[in-house]
């Protein structure tokens, strides 16, 4: 268990490392390739990544007031994204986001000399879509972070494995992302049996990438209740919305 904090009910001390200050997109790849690096790998690995990337702010007011310096980028690829991508803000996404490939690469490569690919599931996933005034795009999508319409709820994910049999195919059924815990249990062969009263809300999804049945045909996407530190009214100030196969 690797954690860059620690903390408990009384106590929060943090990260203190030398490289505390370092981009983060950067630091996080590093210490996911060195802990793939001294892994033991007669034994599992479960290795969960929350990059930073490509989330605004991009600057950093103590060091980078400008944003991101260009010397983090190849300079092959930093001559494109000035003359491709229009917009200050949109180009610091696409910097941002080019590193965050680049680390994902790192990752896979560091699996790849570990000798443990071969036996190993890449997950990669968002959270939500992307921001207009954070240089996202959702396009033809409508809607952006925070709102239940597409472009707010709807992101690009993959799976990827040798150990996969049917590969290169697009999933376009529904899919939550309750749904990735009793689906990485079943792609790991781990039986799991909730207690009464805490049952899963997810569904595993392999037989859905197979062909095989619809796993999941409706979904809540959001709702409010007991919410009582601020004055709250779900007619007017908030936002729900459950889907029935194609109808929201």
């Amino acid at each position: 268990n690797v954690d860059f904090i620690t903390a408990n009910k009384s106590c929060y001390k943090e990260y203190e490392g030398e490289d505390s200050h370092n981009y983060s997109t950067t630091f996080y790849t590093t210490k996911a390739t060195n802990i793939i690096q001294t892994h033991d790998t007669s034994t599992s690995l479960f290795l969960y990544i929350a990059y930073q990337a490509v989330h605004d702010p991009f600057v950093d007011y103590g060091k980078h007031s400008a944003g991101m310096p260009d010397s983090y980028i190849d300079t092959d690829i930093l001559t494109e994204i000035h003359h491709n991508i229009v917009g200050t803000t949109r180009q610091e996404y696409v910097k941002a986001l080019y590193l965050l490939d680049k680390g994902v690469g790192e990752i896979v490569n560091a699996l790849e000399a570990a000798n443990i690919m071969d036996n190993t599931y890449i997950i990669f996933m968002s959270d939500n879509g992307g921001c207009w005034y954070g240089g996202g795009r959702n396009g033809p999508l409508r809607g952006a972070k925070g709102a239940l319409f597409e472009g707010g709820i709807k992101v690009d994910s993959f799976i990827y494995s040798p150990l996969l049999s049917n590969t290169g195919i697009t999933y376009s059924g529904l899919m939550h992302i309750s749904d990735w815990f009793p689906t990485i249990l079943a792609l790991a062969q781990i039986s799991y049996s909730p207690s009464s009263g805490y049952e899963l809300d997810g569904l595993s999804q392999i037989d859905g990438w197979n062909g095989k049945s619809t796993p999941r045909t409706t979904m809540l996407y959001n709702m409010y209740i007991n919410v009582s530190d601020f004055y709250f009214d779900i007619w007017t100030n908030g936002s729900f919305a459950v889907r029935d196969s194609r109808f929201k």
